[in-house]
């Protein structure tokens, strides 16, 4: 069976989405469980996990890796915001915020590629 091979341009355009649906939960989960028993045990691997995916949004070998783990690290931060303010029309005003986030990750993917092209064609 023939995979399809996916281009760098995909793999950008995913990149943010991709991050969301890992962390997001996460940080959802471990706002919301309960402090005893195994709960606790489930939290500390929670914490775990989503303090390794905001190291991987700053780690690899991708162009403008520090603005993209910059606005990762901030959506989660609005996430929770909104987790926090939950019953209030400020909810409404976090995930959007959450949302502008993840398009300027995307958009530093592609910045900084553009921005090394050119100083290569020079």
């Amino acid at each position: 069976m023939n995979r399809p091979v996916q281009t760098s341009f995909e793999r950008k355009l995913a990149d943010p989405y991709a991050f969301a649906l890992l962390q997001w939960p996460a940080l959802l989960a471990l706002l919301s469980l309960q402090q005893g028993g195994w709960w606790l045990a489930l939290k500390i691997a929670l914490g775990l996990w989503l303090g390794l995916m905001c190291l991987a949004a700053y780690a690899g070998r991708r162009p403008g890796r520090i603005a993209f783990g910059n606005s990762m690290l901030l959506s989660n931060g609005a996430i929770g915001l909104g987790w926090w303010v939950y019953p209030s029309p400020w909810l409404l005003a976090c995930i959007a915020l959450a949302l502008l986030l993840l398009y300027t990750g995307q958009r530093a993917l592609f910045r900084d590629n553009a921005e090394t092209i050119e100083t290569t064609v020079e």
